[in-house]
């Protein structure tokens, strides 16, 4: 399967490196305790819901209108769930 010009092997490795790094950054003494929040119920999860949805079959496909989110898009934030007018739509193009 591929996502724009990209194959969603390629993707899934780049998400499993992301959480692996994010899992070491969780690990520092150094973080402080609002980035470790951040990484924790904001990042972390987002990650491991692109994963998800790369088992599923589902990755790339926006959750609200279900249509492919853009591969550019998905390029810079391989993690969003919606695409750019759902994201817009919901919450000022945050997810």
């Amino acid at each position: 399967m591929r996502t724009g010009a990209v194959s969603l092997d390629v993707v899934r490795s780049r998400l499993v490196e992301r959480r692996a790094r994010i899992l070491g950054e969780l690990r520092s003494p150094d973080l402080s305790d609002v980035l470790r929040g951040i990484k924790e119920r904001v990042e972390l999860p987002r990650v491991d819901a692109a994963l998800a949805a790369c088992d599923r079959g589902t990755y790339g496909r926006c959750e609200t209108c279900e249509r492919a989110i853009a591969a550019r898009r998905l390029a810079v934030r391989p993690d969003a769930t919606r695409c750019t007018n759902c994201a817009a739509a919901l919450n000022g193009g945050d997810q």
